[in-house]
């Protein structure tokens, strides 16, 4: 278990640092039964295929409809501490037009008895619209492939500048 950690007196493993002293390390925990170790490796091995890896390299495996959080930090951002009680109407609100678009507002408007607004109606059928439009464009292959090589460009000159 510790083949990976840095050998010698300095070494932040425990484990390393007893033997580099001529001591006999004792194991801090048992770890997980043989019994658990057999169930869970077939998934672990599963996951760690290299095709599966390659997968994750670029780093952005999060696509369009795995977004939610970034839904719900566009309304409650994280460098700005809230109460617990509008983080919670903030969650709800993204969740809210996560799975129904902005129409899904008029909804809850609606339950509330709250008639909404012809401009309030059109400008959501907007947002809706765009929304659906931007995502769109945003999946063509011509931008996707132009995002690759932004991003491998971008890449190259933080190497540069390090």
């Amino acid at each position: 278990m510790h083949g990976q950690c840095p050998i010698g007196k300095d070494s932040w493993c425990y484990y390393q640092r007893a033997l580099s002293c001529g001591k006999n390390p004792k194991e801090k925990y048992k770890g997980l039964s043989n019994e658990v170790l057999n169930m869970i490796k077939p998934t672990y091995l599963e996951l760690c295929t290299k095709e599966l890896l390659t997968k994750c390299l670029h780093g952005k495996t999060q696509n369009s409809n795995e977004c939610l959080n970034g839904v719900i930090w566009q309304r409650v951002p994280k460098e700005v501490f809230v109460c617990l009680k509008t983080f919670k109407s903030g969650a709800l609100d993204a969740v809210i037009q996560f799975n129904d678009d902005y129409k899904g507002c008029v909804e809850i408007f609606k339950k509330l008895n709250i008639t909404p607004g012809y401009f309030t109606l059109k400008s959501y059928k907007h947002l809706d619209i765009n929304r659906i439009n931007d995502a769109g464009r945003h999946s063509t292959p011509n931008v996707k492939q132009r995002r690759k090589i932004l991003r491998a460009t971008r890449k190259k000159n933080q190497c540069f500048r390090e």
